[in-house]
């Protein structure tokens, strides 16, 4: 254990000078699960071992064995003709590789001139592909994966170079696990503009799955955002409190609220071999996204997967807001049992 101790304080350390949180950074539609089991359980894993490539983009230390020849398909549709798709394929003669491909797609924009007459359109997307490996040492696994990124907004485009650098402790005699990643740090080779700006996501994050012994549930407990105490957002638009004097009555947060943003829950139910049942809760999506008098199921996730022959597939529904929330669908094979033995 003191090897992971020795990890946290490492990633800690680097990315305390770096770290943006909410609308601060750009190229944040990596940090949108892509995945319908992901997805299913909040939205953020770090520590989830199965048979599913597309983990390697939560934590390249989950890249092992067992999803060699593996393949994913993923399609989310969000509101506002936003659609996102992405790919993954583990590999190599041990599947210690996996890559993965991811796409953003904002649909088509009226382009208007200074006095709001539409005078065309344009359109707007973003693009990854990431590469990862693992190597196991005993009961630790370490994993690291790079990304090419580009984005572009009509004829602006960005590009950017970021690595994940992830650890998982493997408990030896108990399907326990612990991960921890640095995600998304690197260097941007070209912003939107000459003189612009650009942050990258990064994130640190800590998590623990638990599979009980004698019960057919998995628990995940996720903590992200590790490298900022403080990630509450204050709506400058929101109507507020006025003392007699007529000054403005600051809203405080309190520390439970402060600890508790950090934080995604997960539970799976595994019924049998081919059906499983996916819940979660994200804290931060709850508080942000949530009315005043209303919560809309915000913050709530719910899927499943069934699997039918050699196909996995999964469904999941993440609740955002009042005005709806989002579906996500994953196929998921192993190309290997297509193949004839020789």
């Amino acid at each position: 254990m003191r090897h992971l101790f020795a990890i946290i304080i490492l990633l800690m350390s680097i990315s305390s000078s770096f770290a943006q949180v909410g609308g601060r950074y750009s190229f944040g539609f990596l940090n949108v699960a892509n995945n319908a089991h992901v997805s299913g359980i909040g939205g953020i894993n770090v520590s989830l071992y199965d048979r599913d490539p597309n983990l390697f983009l939560q934590n390249p230390a989950l890249i092992h064995d067992s999803i060699s020849g593996y393949l994913s398909v993923n399609y989310l549709p969000y509101p506002g003709d936003i659609r996102s798709s992405s790919i993954t394929y583990g590999f190599g003669k041990k599947a210690k590789w996996c890559m993965g491909f991811q796409y953003f797609g904002y649909g088509q924009m009226d382009e208007t001139d200074e006095a709001g007459n539409v005078i065309g359109t344009f359109g707007a997307g973003d693009a990854a592909f990431s590469i990862g490996r693992s190597h196991t040492i005993g009961l630790f696994t370490m994993g690291a994966s790079g990304k090419m990124v580009y984005s572009n907004i009509a004829s602006y485009t960005a590009l950017a170079t970021l690595v994940d650098l992830g650890g998982v402790f493997r408990h030896p005699t108990h399907e326990w696990t612990i991960g921890l990643v640095l995600k998304n740090a690197g260097i941007t080779w070209k912003t939107y503009t000459p003189d612009g700006k650009v942050y990258e996501p990064m994130d640190l994050q800590l998590g623990t799955s638990y599979k009980f012994e004698h019960l057919p549930v998995r628990l995940s407990l996720t903590a992200h955002h590790l490298q900022k105490w403080d990630i509450v957002y204050n709506d400058s638009t929101r109507m507020l409190d006025y003392n007699f004097d007529g000054t403005p009555i600051v809203e405080s947060t309190s520390v439970f609220d402060k600890v508790t943003r950090h934080l995604v829950i997960g539970a799976e139910v595994l019924i049998s071999k081919s059906f499983h049942f996916y819940f979660g809760y994200n804290f931060q999506r709850r508080g942000e996204l949530r009315m005043e008098t209303k919560s809309g199921g915000a913050g709530i996730t719910i899927g499943g997967m069934l699997r039918i022959s050699k196909f996995h597939f999964g469904y999941s529904h993440s609740y955002y807001h009042l005005a709806g929330g989002s579906n996500c669908l994953t196929v998921t094979m192993n190309t290997h049992s297509f193949m004839k033995k020789k």
